[in-house]
């Protein structure tokens, strides 16, 4: 028995999907789709004309979460994955004296150390830590 999109939106992918009605899909097009904007954008948004047939689009949400997606992951957005998200956006601070120190130390150009910023942030800032570290007990000597 379907009650609400959500309901549609955990069986999609699923053999219990072939039960929803023809007026339900249509029914639900709309919020469905809405929510997986959040997950697949591109996606959504193709199917967000006017002129699109929602029934036929909830038959292609069916298909992508049954052979592309596997099924095998819940289709909802979860916190988990906004999370995440949003964490790409954070910026690493990093020790400028420890960049200069190991710069002028390892002789690494300014390329390099934009690659090792990129590649191996967590390793950078442990070293630039270390080095921050070392830098301040020369100081106190």
């Amino acid at each position: 028995m379907i009650k609400s999109y959500f309901d549609v939106i955990k069986i999609l992918g699923k053999p219990a999907y072939e039960n929803v009605s023809t007026a339900d899909k249509g029914r639900y097009f709309f919020m469905v789709n809405r929510h997986l904007t959040r997950m697949y954008p591109v996606i959504a948004a193709t199917f967000s004309h006017i002129k699109v047939d929602s029934a036929n689009a909830m038959d292609f949400w069916n298909f992508y979460f049954k052979n592309i997606y596997k099924a095998s992951k819940n289709p909802l957005p979860s916190k988990e994955n906004f999370a995440k998200l949003s964490q790409k956006g954070k910026v690493a601070k990093y020790n400028e004296e420890g960049i200069e120190f190991m710069v002028s130390r390892l002789k690494l150009g300014s390329a390099e150390v934009e690659i090792l910023k990129k590649l191996k942030s967590k390793d950078l800032i442990k070293y630039l830590k270390a080095v921050d570290e070392l830098l301040n007990e020369k100081i106190k000597k």
